[in-house]
């Protein structure tokens, strides 16, 4: 009954998470830009600014990273969905010559026809960065909470800590794993976007530019977002410049994400992460579901939240030592493999 009770009661939450995500990602994403930028206005106290203007000066900072580059991205975006019927005619008309061709050599098509449908594909893909508006749209929202949990922040962790003191406690503690998650991840998200869009800029690519930006939001999702980021620049250059070039395209996503995913990243991120791998892909999948785009975003700093507050239960420790890669009350660090 217990087990039945508690399945139920993550079904209701779940459910809950999922219906009120209007209101909560905005408010999520508040929390953990202002966890992000807190150690700025705790440097700026540390030096006798008032913690008003410590706050004001963050959130003008905030403002110009996003003000700028957002502008462009609003622009490039508009000019994509502007130029979209035009590609997805050409797409069209491969595909329809593909199919031809196949045909020709008797193959039998009438499985594709069901199968894959471009015209819903392209569909998707322009919906999806479509969506890129409403996020941006929401911006201001989002900069105008995290003033708030700034403020609020600074008020809550009393007088700045001048002498560089670590803050002790379960919540010093998240706050600590998640800042140096998200700054690594930052980090490394900027150089990946930054890479992938000289990449395409140099092999011709129409809105290398855009697709730089989904590249650096989309290495936030690990494991499938650098996979997923490299999607619409292949088929854009196949459609617009050849195969050659979309395998070029292809070829230098692919060394990008070996070297920054598979070596720069982990070696800035030591064992920091303490998440299995397994675990990292099913809370992308969860909260992806839960959430959409930005659920799949967020899910690692959130399962990190989640599990360091598990490990202080008696009754769900086991659920914390599963998400580590830990055998179920095993000490230490025996991992599963």
């Amino acid at each position: 009954m217990r087990v039945l009770v508690g399945a139920a009661s993550v079904v209701v939450v779940a459910a809950g998470l999922k219906a009120a995500a209007p209101l909560l990602i905005p408010l999520v994403i508040a929390m953990f830009l202002a966890v992000v930028c807190f150690p700025l206005v705790e440097w700026l106290r540390a030096r006798r600014v008032p913690t008003v203007i410590a706050v004001t000066l963050t959130v003008l900072g905030i403002f110009a990273v996003f003000a700028g580059p957002g502008a462009v991205v609003m622009a490039a975006i508009r000019q994509f969905i502007a130029a979209a019927p035009a590609y997805q005619r050409e797409l069209m008309r491969r595909y329809d010559g593909a199919v031809a061709w196949l045909g020709e050599r008797g193959w039998d098509t009438a499985f594709l026809q069901d199968l894959v449908d471009p015209a819903r594909i392209f569909d998707f893909a322009v919906g999806s960065v479509s969506g890129l508006v409403t996020f941006v749209s929401v911006g201001f929202l989002i900069v105008l909470v995290t003033a708030f949990m700034l403020a609020y922040g600074a008020a809550l962790a009393g007088p700045p800590n001048r002498r560089g003191e670590p803050r002790t406690g379960d919540v010093a503690r998240i706050i600590r794993e998640v800042q140096t998650y998200l700054g690594v991840k930052t980090a490394v998200s900027l150089m990946t976007g930054f890479v992938a869009w000289s990449w395409l800029v140099i092999i011709g690519v129409d809105f290398a530019l855009l697709w730089g930006l989904i590249t650096f939001l989309l290495n936030y999702v690990p494991n499938i977002g650098s996979v997923i980021a490299a999607v619409p620049p292949i088929v854009l250059a196949l459609l617009q410049l050849g195969g050659t070039e979309a395998l070029l395209v292809l070829a230098g996503y692919i060394a990008l994400n070996q070297f920054l995913g598979s070596f720069v990243e982990p070696y800035l991120l030591g064992q920091r992460l303490r998440l299995a791998p397994l675990a990292v892909l099913v809370s992308v999948i969860v909260w992806g579901w839960i959430w959409g785009a930005a659920g799949a975003l967020l899910s690692v700093p959130i399962t990190m939240a989640l599990k360091i507050g598990l490990e202080h239960s008696d009754e769900f420790r086991w659920i914390a030592q599963l998400l580590e890669g830990q055998r179920p009350g095993a000490t230490g660090t025996a991992a599963l493999h």
